[in-house]
């Protein structure tokens, strides 16, 4: 399946505003230009309605990444079909988030089997998780290349690895909202401090719209000692604000948590990561090398992490340079070398011109 590509078309959100599938998709779409490849990129976020008159308008020969989350997937999916129906048009899905699976499962016959149709005529499927791919394997045709493809960030080229002399500080950085865990993260904390008293927590994030747990969040972070809930963090400064940490938490029980952006952007900082054991986190953290996993919404389990990594700063120090270590395979440059080898690979011919 040989086509000559006329033009390249990105498609899903893309930042500003700061989004997880937004910074993948301005790291993709960057990476490749600095490539020399020429590509259109349809913004999702927004008007969307506009989003798909583009992609209606799109012409019939280009060829796509789609690179969006379930409502676009199974949106723009029918539409793109169609264009490889009528024209020569191809495209690869890069699903974001952690639930491509369980969504194709849940699906109500035969909606469920028209989908799984569609989605076979793509020419590969490439999540953010070597777990999720395999299991995406199950559900399509041998002819769909199906691997995965890490949520890549932009690497620093140094990383100043230190360990504090005094206090442990920890940092959450996400979204706030009761299955992120911070109920628990806030208790064991603070089970913690009893007989480890330098040690401080800082929590980034914002609220979903009229959530009901931001004001039960805010009093308990109120009620805690050396807790403190500092806002969402300003576009572009995550990592510049993680260096300021010894170790990122990240207690998620949440069930759509995929490829968790802010755990590669802590490695990129020296920063390891104490995770909940939770879907793919523990893909990305290698348990005693670059962080620690933990038992989801457990307390205790947060409390005994946080005192061994105050006890043991040698092993610390060796983690930042581990977790910075690691954190070259899912740099821009790494991840969109790998894309452009899977184009290759499946016979798409790159515009340079």
């Amino acid at each position: 399946m040989n086509s000559k590509l006329n033009e390249l078309i990105g498609i899903g959100p893309m930042s500003p505003p700061i989004t997880g599938p937004g910074i993948k998709n301005r790291a993709i779409k960057t990476g490749l230009e600095n490539n020399g490849y020429n590509i259109t990129w349809i913004d999702t976020l927004g008007d969307r309605k506009r989003s798909v008159y583009q992609v209606i308008k799109s012409d019939k020969d280009s060829n796509f990444i789609v690179s969006v989350s379930t409502n676009g997937r199974f949106l723009l999916s029918p539409i793109l079909v169609s264009k490889m129906i009528t024209g020569s048009s191809r495209a690869i899905l890069l699903p974001a988030g952690g639930e491509f699976k369980e969504e194709l499962a849940n699906l109500p016959y035969p909606t469920n089997k028209i989908y799984r149709y569609i989605f076979n005529k793509y020419d590969g499927i490439f999540p953010e998780s070597e777990i999720e791919a395999k299991e995406l394997k199950s559900f399509f045709n041998q002819a769909i290349k199906i691997t995965s493809l890490p949520n890549p960030r932009s690497r620093p080229n140094t990383c100043n690895i230190e360990v504090g002399n005094s206090t442990l500080d920890l940092v959450y950085v996400g979204r706030v909202k009761e299955t992120k865990g911070l109920d628990y993260l806030i208790d064991g904390f603070e089970c913690a401090r009893q007989t480890t008293p330098s040690i401080s927590l800082d929590i980034y994030g914002h609220f979903l719209p009229n959530d009901e747990y931001e004001l039960r969040f805010r009093r308990k972070c109120n009620q805690a000692e050396a807790v403190e809930y500092k806002g969402k963090i300003p576009d572009g400064e995550v990592m510049k604000t993680l260096r300021e940490y010894d170790l990122l938490v990240f207690p998620t029980y949440y069930d759509g948590e995929g490829f968790p952006g802010v755990i590669v952007e802590a490695f990129m900082t020296g920063t390891p990561v104490l995770a909940s054991n939770w879907n793919y986190n523990m893909e990305i953290v290698d348990h005693g090398y670059n962080g620690r996993l933990f038992e989801p919404q457990n307390s205790y389990e947060i409390a005994k992490n946080i005192k061994w990594f105050n006890q043991n700063p040698g092993k610390l120090e060796q983690m930042k340079k581990n977790a910075w270590k690691c954190s070259k395979r899912y740099s821009t440059d790494t991840v969109v070398e790998d894309l452009i080898n899977i184009l290759i690979d499946i016979g798409w011919e790159l515009d340079t011109s």
